[in-house]
């Protein structure tokens, strides 16, 4: 095991499951669900690191886990160049190419079926956990201009970005089932969805809502998302954030020291 992780060693699934039986661990049904978990199938290879990380990440299946920051600027970002999409892609764009293939070999810890959500699929604390904010947003904005706006946030608060985990729909819903029930022509309630983000604001306790572009948000001309903050304002207890990508923070400042002052602000607003 200590040889394996020194030397960042690639096995398959045969090579760990023998692993699995030279540790102790017999009952190959029990093997096979960690196997499933980590996402160790028959025709892929993978770091050892991965399915350690998996073994000693406390977090899997916890109600509110999320992504970190760390996660989106590295991991995401280089997946995302890996497939030859930049940083301009938008959210809906990497969910075939990314986010969904992300999680088709490893077993959802909640239903326990095959294909999970992405933050269910990246193990290690510096790459998802308890998730302490929920970001609103919509998936028209680049993926680089989130990430640069998730930074942002860390460093004004002075937040390390490994350990701060945001909750965002597009990785911590598994879109497998959201796929499936689309293409069962299955529609969820209203009341449903009303119920599910009302229990996420209350148990993460701060929403952070993306504006961009700060003149003319797309944020604000779609409903869900100011449903979204809707109910943040109405939670009590609940914090809101609003924030927006660096670029569009200094084409602000810009435009009120040198620009049309408030006057281009007001007819933002």
């Amino acid at each position: 095991l200590g040889a394996c992780k020194r030397h960042e060693v690639d096995l398959d699934r045969m090579d760990l499951g023998r692993v699995l039986t030279s540790v102790g661990l017999e009952d190959e049904a029990d093997a096979a669900l960690l196997l499933d978990g980590a996402g160790f199938q028959e025709h892929c290879r993978a770091p050892f690191e991965n399915f350690i990380r998996y073994v000693q990440d406390e977090y899997i299946g916890h109600k509110f886990r999320a992504v970190s920051v760390h996660h989106l600027v590295t991991s995401l970002l280089e997946q995302m160049q890996a497939v030859g999409q930049s940083r301009e892609a938008k959210v809906y764009e990497i969910e075939p190419t990314i986010i969904r293939p992300k999680g088709e070999y490893v077993r959802c810890p909640r239903d326990h079926r095959m294909g999970a959500a992405y933050v269910d699929s990246v193990f290690g604390a510096d790459n998802a956990g308890p998730g302490s904010y929920m970001l609103s947003y919509t998936w028209g904005y680049a993926v680089g201009d989130i990430v640069d706006t998730l930074m942002a946030f860390c460093s004004s608060r002075c937040l390390d970005p490994k350990r701060t985990y945001v909750w965002m729909c597009c990785l911590c819903i598994n879109q497998h089932r959201v796929k499936e029930a689309q293409a069962n022509g299955k529609s969820i309630p209203f009341e449903e969805f009303e119920a599910a983000f009302g229990q996420r604001v209350t148990g993460l306790g701060h929403v952070i809502a993306m504006m961009s572009p700060w003149n003319d948000p797309a944020y604000i001309t779609r409903v869900w998302c100011c449903f979204e903050m809707f109910t943040a304002v109405e939670v009590e207890k609940a914090t809101v954030s609003i924030v927006m990508p660096p670029r569009d923070a200094e084409n602000l400042r810009a435009t009120l020291l040198h620009g049309a002052g408030l006057d281009a602000v007001w007819q933002g607003v």
